[in-house]
């Protein structure tokens, strides 16, 4: 169950890391281009993957701590919806529970 969570957010953090265009960036060096998202998504996959070998709850924290720091990239993308938002926040919320 777990498992199917977290895979659940990948999933709907690739797809915010490829949908966002490096030519339709406001500003090229802020948290909202094509590498800053890719980094942020290798982060976060790495931290899974991690957390998948191992499932301690200092690993599941990592896995956290990575999402919100993708979560805080991706919030600045102007074409994230507030519902998308929303559904994130909503998955980020049972992603934390399940480190209990």
């Amino acid at each position: 169950m777990k498992t199917r969570s977290i895979l659940a957010i990948l999933i709907v953090l690739f797809t915010f890391a490829v949908s966002c265009k490096k030519n339709s960036d406001p500003d090229p060096g802020g948290p909202c281009t094509q590498a800053n998202l890719t980094a942020k998504s290798n982060a976060y996959s790495a931290a899974i993957n991690t957390y998948a070998a191992s499932p301690t709850s200092a690993n599941c924290k990592s896995v956290v701590a990575a999402y919100d720091a993708y979560l805080a990239a991706a919030q600045n993308c102007n074409f994230v919806t507030q519902a998308q938002l929303k559904a994130i926040q909503d998955a980020r919320a049972s992603l934390v529970s399940s480190c209990n």
